[in-house]
């Protein structure tokens, strides 16, 4: 019989190795029980990586406790449960709470976050219900920057500062982000792809000043409505989502990609090209805050609305399922949505189609809800200065990114042969 819970773990910084925790639970009868684990080093077994723990035990104080019912659960992350140790009236002496009944547990996959140890425990002189308490693997520390502020929307005149050099080809230009190491930029286009529905997704690499320097080609990964930058020690990788279709054009798959960017084209199973669990199956896009760590994610679901899901880079990269903060459900079938940006706590959103109207959002991660009006820029942004759309020419609004100037809008603008993707500041820090 489980009577009272403790657990221990969840949101502490992981360690090298030699991480002790200790915790203690009071069982039915009012025996109070002092436990401890010691996690150790990740290690590589069998091709599987695990995370070591040699020493799991418990004692108690009281004097009558003199035998003890107890059973020690380790759970691999994914809760399957990899061993059982224990015993019924086992008798042993405590001597007052300083010597340990210890055991040595299998070592389960690495899983911060979700690796658990359970000791079910209680006095076995007394016939009262057990107590259990919970050791978990821990998970990474939470970002300092994790409930900044982002820039202000309501306080600024959206301003033209820039845009990239204009390529000669007829494939959509879809979103923009910027490395935030080097100042250099990259753009997102959807290009026909090889089979019905398909759309390969081209990345192309500017200099911070916007001159052209190279490009990637996704292989047949779909629509890259967003994109995500992050510059490593290993190199820049990108974020983007990846479709998979069947001969009917059907998607059968949805999963985020994180690609080493270098120039050429990459398929889903080129080496350099990693699927991430961002641990949902719906079509899902990726926008980064790299300096504080941060990551969101647009899914749709099946009724066509968004959900905005905010967790660490780290995590997904570990697999550790911990969301902080979601936004949604928000209705997309009445506007065609042109991407998201993130920023500590807010997120920002864009929508608009060809030639309609601009509306700029800003909602928040920790209430998840909306913060103020959606502010209507469609007169203010994709003309320069001076400038009238002519003829056939159109504007349409193209992904959102946050740099150290504020919160900056992508307008793509077609007036002949070539688009432009232009930039103007709509978020002031």
């Amino acid at each position: 019989m489980v009577g009272a819970a403790f657990i221990v773990g969840g949101a502490k910084p992981a360690a090298a190795a030699d991480v002790p925790q200790t915790a203690n639970c009071t069982d039915k009868g009012g025996t109070v029980w002092n436990a401890k684990t010691l996690w150790g080093k990740e290690y590589t077994a069998g091709g599987v990586k695990k995370i070591a723990n040699d020493m799991i035990g418990f004692t108690t104080a009281t004097p009558a406790a003199t035998t003890v019912d107890y059973t020690v659960m380790t759970y691999d992350g994914d809760g399957k449960l990899l061993q059982t140790l224990g015993s019924q009236d086992r008798a042993f002496d405590f001597k007052q709470g300083t010597a340990y009944l210890t055991h040595n547990p299998i070592n389960a996959p690495t899983a911060p976050g979700r690796t658990k140890i359970l000791i079910n425990l209680g006095d076995g002189n007394d016939g009262a219900g057990n107590c259990t308490i919970t050791f978990t693997q821990e998970a990474p520390a939470l970002p300092a920057d994790i409930d900044k502020a982002g820039p202000n929307i309501t306080s600024v005149t959206p301003e033209y500062i820039g845009e990239l050099q204009s390529i000669k080809n007829t494939s959509g230009w879809q979103a923009m982000e910027k490395d935030e190491t080097t100042g250099e930029m990259y753009m997102s286009q959807a290009l026909l792809g090889v089979g019905k529905g398909n759309e390969h997704a081209v990345i192309n690499h500017f200099t911070k000043d916007g001159k052209f320097i190279d490009t990637m080609i996704a292989y047949n990964a779909g629509h890259p409505t967003t994109l995500g930058v992050e510059h490593t020690a290993e190199g820049v990788f990108i974020w983007i989502p990846w479709e998979t279709r069947d001969a009917n054009g059907k998607r059968t798959k949805a999963e985020v990609a994180r690609i080493k960017y270098s120039p050429g084209t990459k398929k889903n199973n080129s080496t350099d090209v990693r699927m991430v669990n961002i641990f949902t199956t719906r079509y899902s896009n990726p926008s980064l805050d790299v300096s504080a760590g941060l990551l969101s994610v647009r899914s749709v679901d099946k009724y066509g609305d968004e959900w905005y899901t905010r967790r660490t880079v780290v995590d997904v990269l570990m697999g550790i399922d911990r969301p902080l903060g979601v936004v949604g459900p928000l209705p997309s079938k009445t506007e065609v949505s042109q991407g998201h940006a993130v920023s500590g706590s807010t997120m920002y959103k864009i929508t608009g189609a060809t030639n309609g109207t601009i509306l700029l959002r800003q909602y928040s991660f920790i209430t998840g809800t909306q913060v103020g009006a959606p502010r209507d820029i469609t007169a203010l942004v994709g003309l320069k200065p001076g400038e009238v759309l002519k003829g056939n020419a159109y504007k349409e609004p193209e992904g959102l990114m946050v740099d150290e100037r504020g919160l900056i809008a992508g307008i793509k603008m077609y007036g002949g042969e070539r688009k432009t993707f232009r930039q103007f500041l709509v978020g002031i820090w």
